[in-house]
Formats: C-alpha cells, structure tokens, sequence
C-alpha cells in the first residue's frame, strides 16, 4: 500500500491517497474463454449437398440463406479474393465454405471459437499448402473468433506451425496427444500455443 503524506510542492496539494480504486496498465491480454464452439466447414453436409448439385449451386444457396446485411458483408469481404476464387484455388475454397458457416453461425448463436475441420488441416498439412491455415486465420481476425485447428499428426503439424511468420494470438490446437516423444510435449508446453488433447 503506498501511502503520500499532505505536502506542499509549488502549490501543488497531495492528499493522503492510498490508491487502491486506481486502475493498472495492462499490454498483456488475458485469455478469452471460449464460448459455443463450432467446426468448419460441416463436411458432412458439404458431401451430401454435393451429389445433388454443383458447387457453385451449393454457394450460392448457402450465401443466399444468410440475412441482406452478411450477403453484403461477404462480398464486400471477398473483393480481393475474387481471382483466387475464380482460379478454384482450394485455399480460397476452403476461406468460402468457412466464411459462410461462420456468418451462418452467428446470426443465430452467440459464439467466439470456429475450429477448422481435420480434414482441411491434414490435407493443407500434406500439400505444405500455409495458404489455407492463413485465410482461415484472417477470418479470426476479421470475425473477431478464437480461431482453432484439428489435426492427427501432432509431429507434423508442429513443424508446419513454426514455418508461419505470425501465429494468432489464442490459437487452440486440437490434437492427439497419445504416445508423444518428451521433447515434442516440451516444445507444446514452451509455445505461446494452446494445445488440447483429443482422442486417437
């Protein structure tokens, strides 16, 4: 408890203060708790929806069920995607289907965590495509969510991490944890990365 005395310094008063209903700096910012997690894309209704029609019927039906205001939101949004989308990229494939679950999501439940499917991460783990984790890490920042990833190979997905030149704040990773070498749970427990375990 710090404690100022009444002094008098070039008319300048000091009452006796002891500052306890001051506030503090903080630079650090604390966790978010996660709240109402969601995985994107829904892969399972992407195949279903699939056999019964083109991909870019199933877009376009799933931009059109969103509310006039997110229709907007998402175009506006995808201005500068638009030659990626064009070239079927399957990063910016993958961007789309998130984006409108995300916005999908939103209109109807409170949330602050989308998680990208294993599917998506495996395969972009395959192809050392970084393209896909980091449009996935945009939209975090652009939809304001914890962003969180999925994978099956902890080892690989490790290494693929620690090629990106800026990780986002709060990243969770979802992976195996099973049999795991000392020095890889070292690496998880020194990283500014959540990591939690999951099943297989």
């Amino acid at each position: 408890m710090i404690v100022i005395k009444l002094v008098t310094i070039n008319n300048m008063i000091l009452k006796n203060n002891n500052f306890a209903d001051y506030k503090l700096v903080e630079f650090e910012s604390g966790k978010r708790k996660v709240e109402n997690p969601f995985v994107v894309p829904n892969v399972a209704a992407i195949a279903r929806q699939m056999t019964g029609g083109s991909q870019i019927m199933m877009i376009v039906k799933r931009l059109l069920s969103l509310k006039p205001l997110n229709i907007i939101k998402f175009g506006l949004n995808n201005i500068t995607f638009a030659l990626s989308i064009l070239k079927m990229d399957f990063a910016a494939g993958v961007k789309v289907l998130c984006e409108l679950e995300i916005l999908k999501a939103k209109e109807g439940e409170k949330t602050n965590h989308f998680v990208l499917h294993n599917q998506m991460v495996d395969m972009a783990l395959a192809f050392n495509n970084r393209k896909v984790l980091n449009m996935f890490f945009y939209l975090g920042k652009k939809y304001n969510f914890i962003p969180g990833i999925i994978s099956y190979n902890p080892v690989k997905m490790i290494k693929f991490l620690s090629g990106f030149a800026k990780i986002p704040d709060g990243l969770v990773v979802y992976t195996s944890m099973k049999n795991l070498d000392k020095n890889v749970v070292e690496v998880m427990e020194r990283s500014n990365i959540c990591f939690e375990s999951i099943g297989g």
